[in-house]
């Protein structure tokens, strides 16, 4: 008994040295987000007073992008690990079973139909953005739940969520063909993921995510339970459809409010929950946190290299995280024997 309080104890005191850790390189990677780029700003210019434009660019440019980063990369690993527990699937990623994908479908559409069917509502493309991708997380996200009542195997789960993917991209480049030189460009937008116009919505989208966030850390301990089996959490007295059912509306918000800011960015839900399981812990209590700030992390460090990696052109960043995620997916897929 003894020896198993003493192994909960070091464990609980890794998890948190390990939070202190991330909240640390959060901070650490921020600072250096905010002083790169092609203008580079100097600890001696913040020191010694920054010259107009290069307020400018920090405070106007820099600023807004490095939040949408860290609200963005945040919400994505937290509804991948949400995920992971309600489809009892870990393999479960927004992009990879076409959360993302069919989220960025409606946001694409509602960019059409105000460009070209209602251009009297363009003024609230703001606010009607993030809804569509709402609604369009919300109806995947219901439709997977659903299929994983029926207790079909992970494979045919994930042949879905790639059906679905395949479909969005399918309508997204018809939509594509047709549309004009403006809408084209948000159109590319949203297909490969981008930070550079989410700086719109950080003030709609950061009260959603935080109450989302705070929803799930009070619903922990069911969580937990959750995650080891429905009998079990169902004799733990726990409403187990209630439960499930606003778990759904936490994944739909996490990741309908992450695409309309930055469109589709996908492994960062599937990476940083692994990442965590294999040199933390499973425990939920701190899997959940500390994968929101790795996943933060991550995206800033990701769009670093989207803005510094070329001097004369930024790449999407939903490009770098696709080509630092896929591998490890792959070994995932290679790895696990049970898929």
């Amino acid at each position: 008994m003894i020896d198993l309080l003493q192994l909960q104890r070091a464990s609980t005191q890794k998890s948190r040295t390990t939070l202190i850790f991330l909240a640390t390189f959060l901070v650490v990677v921020s600072f250096i987000s905010l002083a790169s780029g092609n203008f580079s700003i100097a600890i001696d210019d913040i020191v010694n007073g920054l010259s107009p434009l290069q307020q400018q660019v920090l405070f106007e440019l820099r600023l807004p992008r490095i939040v949408t980063a860290i609200l963005v990369g945040a919400a994505l690993a937290v509804a991948g690990c949400i995920l992971q527990v309600l489809l009892a699937n870990s393999l479960a990623e927004p992009g990879v079973i076409g959360i993302s994908s069919f989220a960025s479908l409606f946001a694409v559409l509602s960019i059409v139909l105000l460009d070209s069917l209602l251009p009297q509502w363009a003024g609230l493309q703001q606010y009607i953005l993030p809804l569509s991708a709402f609604v369009g997380a919300s109806l995947v996200t219901g439709l997977l739940y659903q299929v994983t009542k029926n207790n079909l195997p992970t494979t045919k789960i994930l042949l879905l969520g790639v059906a679905i993917g395949i479909f969005s991209g399918a309508i997204m480049t018809w939509l594509l063909y047709f549309s004009d030189d403006s809408s084209m460009r948000q159109m590319l937008y949203w297909m490969m993921g981008n930070l550079a116009y989410g700086a719109d919505l950080i003030y709609i989208a950061v009260i959603p995510l935080v109450l989302s966030f705070l929803w799930i850390m009070r619903r922990i301990d069911a969580l937990n339970l959750l995650q080891f089996g429905e009998q079990g959490a169902f004799q733990s007295g726990i409403d187990v459809p209630k439960l499930r059912i606003q778990l759904i509306l936490c994944v739909a918000v996490l990741t309908g409010i992450s695409v309309s800011m930055a469109g589709v960015i996908s492994f960062i839900g599937l990476v940083i929950p692994h990442i965590l399981r294999i040199l933390v812990t499973s425990q939920l209590r701190f899997l959940v946190p500390a994968s929101a700030l790795l996943g933060a992390s991550f995206l800033l460090l990701a769009d670093l290299i989207a803005r510094s990696a070329f001097a004369t052109a930024e790449l999407p960043v939903g490009a770098i995280t696709a080509s630092l995620g896929a591998p490890f997916f792959i070994y995932l897929l290679l790895r696990k024997q049970d898929i």
